[in-house]
């Protein structure tokens, strides 16, 4: 079974390098690109759920 969501946590600009284009392309092949999630980009995410729905919230931070 595959994920239906990923999220990537990278600040950004981080002095670290991420994220690596080799690696998001690898996910890119598994998840749909719409759900990929950076929060170098949205800020903060957050995933509730019931058990059977799942909700998404993203917020831009500060």
């Amino acid at each position: 079974m595959s994920p239906m969501m990923s999220v990537i946590s990278a600040g950004e600009d981080n002095r670290f390098s991420h994220l690596d284009e080799a690696v998001v392309a690898r996910l890119m092949n598994v998840v749909l690109h719409n759900n990929i999630l950076l929060t170098s980009k949205i800020g903060d995410i957050q995933f509730t759920t019931d058990g059977i729905h799942l909700w998404v919230d993203t917020k831009a931070s500060p």
